[in-house]
């Protein structure tokens, strides 16, 4: 491997040389190169000028939602795996960058729910984002949602906090969509 920041940097310019035409990324040059390429770029060039974190990201997202503009998790965890995602998010300063990241960590999540794996690793991912800031995200949650959502959400995320607060019944864990988000932003707001 090579650990000179300068080859990474330089081999990012030829990259980009060969996959843009006229100013533009040619989405079908993009997705021929092996996309294990953008997660090694992000970490090895160092310090990364924002602007070129930012077009990284967005490669990333173009890899991870094709074909057909879907997410497609054989090329999430091909490329690199969502720890690697969160910990991009939490380090980036671009909000577009932070935008088109969150909409991967919220797939991935989505698409573990939906497999019936509501295993500790989606719920700490949506807590990481609660704890780093990200509470208009949250929001976002109850916009796009697969079936009874809300119901596994509250479920997996919140069950341990709802738990705790005063009268709270096993009964209320099947909510509906309001009140979830009522208690998503009542958790918001305290911390």
């Amino acid at each position: 491997r090579e650990a000179d920041t300068r080859v990474w940097s330089q081999a990012l310019t030829c990259l980009l040389y060969f996959i843009t035409d006229k100013g533009h990324v040619n989405k079908e040059k993009l997705l021929s190169i092996d996309p294990r390429l953008i997660p090694a770029f992000l970490t090895h060039i160092e310090p990364i000028p924002t602007d070129i974190q930012r077009h990284l990201i967005r490669m990333m997202v173009n890899f991870i939602y094709s074909p057909a503009d879907t997410f497609n998790p054989a090329v999430l965890e091909r490329m690199c795996d969502i720890r690697f995602v969160t910990e991009l998010y939490m380090s980036t300063g671009s909000q577009e960058g932070r935008n088109n990241l969150f909409s991967i960590i919220f797939d991935h999540v989505v698409f573990d729910l939906l497999q019936g794996r509501k295993d500790a690793q989606a719920i700490l991912l949506l807590e990481v984002l609660k704890a780093v800031g990200a509470p208009y995200h949250f929001a976002q949650l109850f916009h796009y949602q697969p079936e009874r959502f809300a119901e596994d959400f509250v479920r997996g995320v919140l069950y341990d906090h709802l738990r705790r607060e005063p009268g709270w019944t096993p009964i209320m864990a099947k909510l509906d969509r309001p009140f979830a988000l009522k208690v998503v932003q009542d958790i918001l707001s305290s911390s």
